[in-house]
């Protein structure tokens, strides 16, 4: 089975940066639901403007835009993602990239530049 190869989660000042790459399947999505967990947690104690998710995957099921939609419901706030093309293209065919605005890069997506 496919499953995520690495997630990273670090903070820039109080906005947590999300990497993910490999696969984004039932296995992965509940990898990246234990991290938004987290990130759940932590906004409890302080003010998380937005969320940013850089995505370097390989496979994208029903479970990971779930997830994503779950952990956007929940916090209540916006999920900023740095998309590769795999990624980008699976938003789209589900409807999804009207719910994310895309960026380049992690530094964009600080900076809410498109």
């Amino acid at each position: 089975m496919a499953k995520i190869t690495r997630i990273d989660q670090e903070y820039n000042s109080s906005v947590p940066i999300i990497e993910v790459e490999g696969a984004l399947n039932s296995f992965g999505a509940a990898q990246l639901a234990d991290v938004f967990q987290e990130i759940i947690l932590e906004a409890q104690k302080n003010v998380i403007p937005f969320i940013v998710l850089a995505l370097h995957i390989d496979q994208m099921s029903s479970s990971g835009l779930r997830t994503l939609k779950a952990a956007q419901r929940v916090l209540a706030k916006e999920i900023r993602i740095i998309p590769n093309e795999h990624a980008q293209k699976m938003l789209e065919l589900a409807g999804d990239d009207r719910l994310y605005p895309f960026y380049p890069s992690v530094e964009a997506a600080l900076r809410g530049q498109e």
